[in-house]
């Protein structure tokens, strides 16, 4: 059993590397860029709150977004990954905050320096109606 769970976790930890460098190839981190992130300590049920400012880097501005944000430890395992919100509406060059509720996350516990975080998108909708896909 002990065997088939380690076999398991490198499978994810193989998936989840694989994702972050996926979204990163696709180049969608250029136009949506995680500027940063912070998680309140968690309370007595193991529950907090995630901060993330993402920044709008298009040259147009953006009113709706297919997209999740991937957070990868400095070993390149992946510590957790959400959902952008889809009506999150990004002035050109603007700032927009997305939260998470977290639950028993390593992010809590980890030093930011040893965590990366990645916009990864399927789409961007634009105000003028263009749509990119990645």
């Amino acid at each position: 059993m002990l065997r088939f769970t380690m076999v398991l976790s490198s499978l994810a930890i193989i998936v989840s590397t694989a994702q972050a460098a996926e979204c990163r190839s696709t180049h969608s981190a250029e136009v949506v860029e995680v500027t940063g992130w912070n998680a309140a300590p968690p309370d007595n049920y193991g529950l907090s709150i995630l901060n993330m400012r993402l920044t709008n880097r298009a040259a147009a501005a953006i009113r709706m977004i297919d997209g999740y944000v991937v957070f990868t430890d400095a070993l390149g395992g992946e510590v957790d990954d959400f959902t952008i919100d889809r009506d999150l509406h990004l002035a050109i060059g603007a700032e927009g905050e997305a939260k998470a509720l977290l639950r028993y996350s390593r992010l809590t516990e980890l030093d930011p320096a040893d965590v990366s975080a990645v916009a990864c998108l399927r789409a961007v909708l634009f105000e003028d109606g263009t749509r990119q896909d990645f």
